[in-house]
């Protein structure tokens, strides 16, 4: 797989990961034309609160574009445009540009297939599937948000309509080392927010992480999982490409630059 794939196969493939990601990360409000999706989550992450083209095929105009800063603008939030590799967007990468957005963002989207020999290694066992409310108490310990960005997450986590598994590690003491989540869309796993605490990296405990979630994803009978990794973070790529994920596409955003006005975690993978 390759992040400029062009073939019918991996195009299809990218647009099912594409309808999946969205209703594996819910925002909080969404309005659909005829080509884009906005999406509003009071500014939290990016993928929530973002324009996200579904075709390739509708050239953007000016109008269009002043109708979704309207939108955002009205929310005190800053207009984001999704720019995914696999789509034809015409001249809207351009027109954005001459409207002054920055690019930010560039993000690959992996994936692989999930087959009879999904790894479940030893460390693996030592994961537990846990509740929403448990899985949140380790994120805000090891993230140490603010509570307004726990409330936030918690928000998107409550509006997921598929299985969920929420994985956590907990060192000897019971102290969270490490989590990740698990959510299923279109028989597509999509394996969301994996982080492992500082003192505990480079021990095995994200490949254990991610060995859970794909075993689970087997167990459901998904065909293939999928993650979001940002180009430059290198070390969670070794990861995930030793795991078996390659890039099937990339992503970026073109953000409109003014004064934010609410608290923005989207300076996460979006």
């Amino acid at each position: 797989m390759s992040g400029k794939q062009s073939d019918g196969v991996g195009q299809t493939l990218a647009f099912r990961i594409e309808r999946a990601s969205l209703a594996s990360w819910p925002a909080l409000e969404q309005t659909e034309t005829d080509a884009w999706i906005l999406r509003f989550a009071d500014g939290y992450t990016k993928r929530a609160n973002s324009v996200t083209p579904t075709r390739d095929d509708a050239e953007p105009t000016l109008e269009l574009i002043a109708a979704c800063e309207t939108a955002y603008a009205n929310r005190g939030l800053p207009c984001l445009f999704r720019i995914p590799s696999f789509l034809r967007l015409g001249t809207l990468d351009q027109m954005l540009a001459q409207r002054g957005y920055v690019d930010v963002n560039h993000t690959l989207v992996l994936c692989r297939l999930i087959g009879g020999s999904a790894p479940h290694r030893v460390l693996a066992r030592q994961i537990e599937s846990t509740s929403i409310a448990r899985w949140l108490e380790a994120f805000a310990l090891l993230r140490q948000l603010e509570p307004g960005l726990i409330d936030r997450q918690a928000s998107i986590m409550e509006r997921m309509d598929g299985p969920v598994c929420c994985a956590l590690r907990r060192g000897p003491d019971g102290v969270p080392l490490g989590y990740a989540l698990g959510v299923i869309s279109d028989a597509l796993l999509g394996v969301f927010g994996l982080y492992v605490a500082k003192d505990a990296r480079r021990q095995g405990v994200g490949r254990a992480l991610l060995d859970h979630l794909l075993f689970w994803g087997r167990e459901t009978e998904c065909d293939a999982a999928y993650l979001q990794v940002e180009r430059d973070n290198r070390a969670a790529r070794t990861l995930y490409e030793n795991a078996g994920f390659s890039c099937l596409y990339a992503y970026r955003y073109r953000m409109q630059p003014m004064p934010q006005t609410k608290t923005d975690a989207a300076s996460q993978v979006g």
